[in-house]
């Protein structure tokens, strides 16, 4: 059916869908607001709330070291909305990383944007807010995440590299080969992730790729197949963030993107209702290819092309891998005895392991020292402080966020 439709039909089709989903979230008998970030898509759902509330407030978090503040305020200027922010300061990270995690009741190594999360729910509980509407969905069933944007020409290129890799290997003297481009056997580190995960992530993939196993387009079937396990996998896990974080302060999160017909309409929607070609250069990531270019069509009719085709900036933060610990944070606690390491293993670890894996060390020492070696949170927050700062930001050109 959607195969058949011309573009403006689905766009319509899109707004019908979007307008009963913002109904049922709007149904409250307490205050509901919107969390944005100045991305498309709590843009589109404030537009829709705005109309519906007029005196509608919106929720910023701006970390500060990697602010798009301007960007809320554009919003809140076009949509004629009080906006309230947070201004979240490298200090404040490591100030309220116990009690996240104390809430989260897992190492916080997925979402760095746990903490900005954390502290914009308690501004907007101490407003008197009960009910807040957030993006999450869009990026998943729409497909937002540039890696996946350019999915088929990566791998494209990765077809072609291993044609070049094996002819070398059809020349004499293979060892020079092997030396100049070794084969990679199966990544033992994965297997172990997997492993782990019972193989609930392989598990994920093959069925998504069965579920579209109709759609002929080869392109088209893997990247159907993509955006589903991205919405059974990455979304379950901002929805966790969300849910624990708000209801720390009394806070229900509630979702436009993912109302049931829309949700359905997204999973069965043509991807070049996705992504689609265009003289917009939106993205240096993947230039001339619009993503999410529906959500976007719909946008037009509420906002300016700046904001209807402003590039995906995601809502993250630098601070996990800026995390420099001293040795002496792992002394006599969780990981050191998880792992059986001595002080030699621990010199080993800090000095020689990659940034954010030393990172998601601490984050998960964090965790132990809460719920193994039953510290308190004061104690937790103070042996962070004392043990572990925050390297300067340098913006990443490209990315921001």
């Amino acid at each position: 059916e959607l195969d058949r439709m011309n573009p403006d039909e689905v766009v319509e089709k899109l707004a019908e869908a979007f307008d009963e989903s913002i109904d049922l979230r709007m149904l409250s008998d307490a205050p509901v607001a919107c969390l944005v970030s100045g991305g498309i898509d709590s843009c589109l759902i404030s537009a829709l709330a705005k109309e519906r509330n007029p005196n509608l407030k919106l929720y910023h978090a701006n970390v500060v070291s990697e602010s798009e503040l301007s960007k809320a305020e554009d919003l809140s200027r076009e949509l004629g909305a009080e906006l309230f922010s947070v201004a979240i300061k490298d200090d404040d990270f490591l100030e309220n990383l116990p009690i996240v995690t104390h809430h989260y009741e897992i190492p916080v190594v997925r979402h760095s944007s746990s903490v900005p999360f954390y502290m914009v729910s308690k501004l907007a509980a101490r407003d008197g807010i009960k009910v807040v509407l957030t993006g999450e969905g869009s990026d998943e069933y729409f497909l937002g995440y540039p890696p996946f944007v350019i999915r088929a020409q990566l791998k494209a290129y990765r077809k072609f590299v291993t044609r070049v890799q094996n002819m070398f290997y059809k020349f004499p003297g293979r060892g020079i080969a092997g030396v100049v481009w070794p084969r990679r056997t199966a990544d033992p580190a994965q297997h172990l992730r997997n492993l782990a995960g019972r193989f609930y992530r392989p598990q994920r993939e093959e069925e998504a790729m069965e579920a579209f196993g109709f759609v002929a387009n080869e392109r088209d079937r893997d990247l159907h197949a993509a955006s589903l396990e991205l919405a059974t996998g990455n979304l379950g896990t901002l929805l966790h963030r969300n849910d624990r974080l708000a209801m720390a302060w009394g806070l229900e999160s509630r979702f436009p993107f993912l109302g049931h017909s829309l949700v359905k309409l997204a999973l069965n929607l043509p991807i070049r209702y996705k992504l689609r070609r265009g003289l917009k250069l939106i993205d240096r990531r993947h230039p001339f290819i619009i993503d999410k270019w529906c959500v976007r069509k719909l946008s037009e009719r509420h906002f300016s092309n700046a904001i209807a085709y402003r590039r995906k900036f995601a809502f993250i933060s630098s601070s996990h891998r800026r995390m420099r610990p001293k040795m002496k944070y792992f002394h006599d606690g969780f990981v050191a005895d998880w792992f059986g390491l001595s002080e030699k293993g621990i010199e080993q670890l800090v000095k020689r392991s990659p940034a954010n894996w030393v990172a998601r060390l601490v984050l998960m020492e964090i965790w132990g020292k809460l719920f193994v070696l039953r510290r308190s949170i004061d104690e937790t927050r103070e042996e962070l402080r004392r043990h572990v700062s925050l390297s300067p930001h340098v913006r990443e050109p490209g990315w921001g966020g």
